[in-house]
């Protein structure tokens, strides 16, 4: 994607803490240029499968991603190699890394809520691992594995998770 689609791509995104900034004045992105940006038709939305661009792909989900919650002091004590490079000059900001590349790499940007004694006796495989009373495997488990996984942390996100895990198996099987 050239510079210059990039940027006008930014300006069909604009919204403040998950709210559009003037509702009256707001851009409305047609999804047939979002179509076009991934190199499809309406026709192909009718098919099983479709080759798409993936540059596109990936400036959509840094879209997405710009918009997920971010905990700096988080972000910079978690990931000591990106704080070194903010501080190098190497990477302009630890959001902005997060944004363009720390998301696709399956960094976290917050500390993700996490309930040790729920994770385990709701996850039964991982008594074959770990002990109950493992606070910091079970939590190691979580941020390295788990989450990737698509596994809650406690019993307050488990809808939401598994609203996900749905639908994704529902789009592996399509």
């Amino acid at each position: 994607m050239e510079r210059s689609d990039a940027k006008s791509l930014d300006s069909f995104f604009k919204y403040e803490g998950g709210k559009k900034e003037n509702k009256s004045e707001s851009y409305f992105l047609p999804c047939a240029l979002i179509l076009k940006g991934l190199g499809l038709t309406e026709a192909d939305l009718h098919r099983d499968i479709a080759t798409i661009k993936v540059d596109f792909l990936l400036k959509i989900i840094s879209e997405i991603a710009k918009f997920q919650k971010f905990d700096e002091t988080y972000y910079s004590e978690n990931y000591r190699d990106i704080e070194g490079a903010r501080l190098s000059g190497v990477v302009p900001s630890l959001h902005s890394h997060f944004v363009e590349t720390g998301y696709l790499e399956g960094r976290l940007p917050y500390e993700i809520p996490f309930d040790a004694d729920w994770y385990y006796s709701h996850y039964v495989d991982l008594a074959d691992v770990y002990a109950a009373h493992d606070a910091v495997g079970l939590r190691q488990h979580f941020v390295n594995t788990g989450h990737l996984e698509g596994r809650a942390g406690t019993a307050a996100t488990l809808s939401e998770a598994e609203r996900w895990q749905g639908w994704l198996a529902g789009a592996r099987a399509a």
